[in-house]
């Protein structure tokens, strides 16, 4: 081919979607025209999404995003992330900053030396527990001194924010974490240190930018400030089994944000509210059984009406605080196991 590199890359741009760049509306000078990672020939024969358009689903998360989340770009089906904040923590104990009482399905030591051991309720484990990966290029073991105090807890985070793993941009972290149950609300924490560096990178969750040009320096008051760190926090419904978190360092334009390389310390994943279902109903002599799915200490009340679509549900029991996976309530009152048909739901209550 002879001609300039404009036109040779412009030659190489309609070879790749079969000379459909005037269609598509694209730009034939540029290989990513809408600028969501993707280049166009791979929009178009690869991922069947819109070249010209960064979200072809509208759902909020860019299409390359998408693609590296795992999720399917076709489909508007984004999790809508709540509560998100971006703070300073000074400790592993009550009122420091960090939430670490509740149900856990992961409390991740990202990095060495494995597990550490509990934080409050969060038992940290080694990063490469049964359903969690994490992919990054580099890891250092003893990165940053952490100096929260001198109770178990303390000591104990301070062992998590030591290690780090990180990658040199452009590769981009990622955290992957599996066996989540939809519908079922997660509060996830992640949680960084800096000891060295004008760092900054975006964080992005199921492809949803979450935190802009974060920078865990200034969040935590300064580089090599031991005795804090900074956390990400965002609660969420899950729509599928699992969520992907990204650590991208690729396009930041904060001038003093001069370095670009993600890290991550440690993380935790809490599960926050089940939704509950019923298994089973049986009628005895006691009265009417039903057993549902629940959470160790959380307290429930079964509550009863004759007709599902008019009527105000009667409560039958008082608070019942669930002691397993599964509980059995049951109503008592002799009228509705001889009514022939009823309606009953469990609630949540304090």
């Amino acid at each position: 081919f002879i001609g300039s590199d404009a036109q040779r890359n412009t030659a190489q741009k309609f070879r790749g979607v079969d000379g459909a760049e005037l269609t598509y509306g694209t730009n034939p000078l540029n290989k990513d025209s809408d600028g969501d990672s993707l280049s166009d020939g791979d929009e178009v024969n690869l991922y069947h999404t819109d070249p010209a358009v960064a979200d072809t689903d509208g759902d909020g998360a860019m299409d390359g995003a998408e693609i590296e989340a795992g999720k399917n770009p076709l489909v508007s089906d984004a999790v809508e992330f709540t509560n998100t904040q971006v703070l300073s923590f000074l400790g592993g104990d009550a009122e420091e900053g960090l939430d670490l009482d509740g149900t856990f399905i992961y409390a991740l030591n990202i990095g060495t030396p494995g597990a550490v051991g509990l934080v409050r309720d969060a038992d940290f484990t080694a990063d490469t527990v049964a359903g969690a990966k994490v992919t990054t290029v580099n890891e250092i073991a003893s990165w940053f001194t952490a100096e929260y105090g001198d109770t178990d807890n303390d000591n104990n985070l301070e062992k998590v924010m030591r290690s780090m793993r990180w990658s040199a941009a452009p590769t981009k972290p990622k955290v992957e974490l599996a066996n989540l149950v939809p519908g079922t609300t997660y509060r996830l924490q992640l949680l960084f240190a800096e000891e060295c560096c004008n760092r900054g990178f975006d964080v992005l969750v199921e492809g949803i930018l979450i935190a802009d040009e974060f920078s865990p320096a200034l969040v935590h008051n300064g580089k090599a400030n031991h005795a804090e760190g900074a956390v990400i926090v965002t609660d969420f419904v899950a729509n599928r089994d699992r969520i992907t978190v990204i650590l991208d360092g690729n396009g930041i334009t904060t001038p003093s944000i001069n370095d670009h390389n993600p890290v991550i310390q440690g993380l935790t994943l809490e599960q926050l509210a089940l939704p509950i279902q019923i298994g089973g109903i049986k009628t005895s002599k006691d009265g009417v059984a039903i057993t549902f799915n629940s959470i160790v200490g959380q307290n429930y009340q079964l509550q009863y009406r004759a007709d599902l679509d008019k009527g105000a549900w009667e409560t039958l029991t008082e608070v019942v605080s669930a002691t397993g996976a599964t509980t059995t309530i049951t109503d008592k009152v002799a009228a509705h196991s001889a009514g022939g048909h009823g309606y009953w739901r469990v609630i949540s209550a304090q």
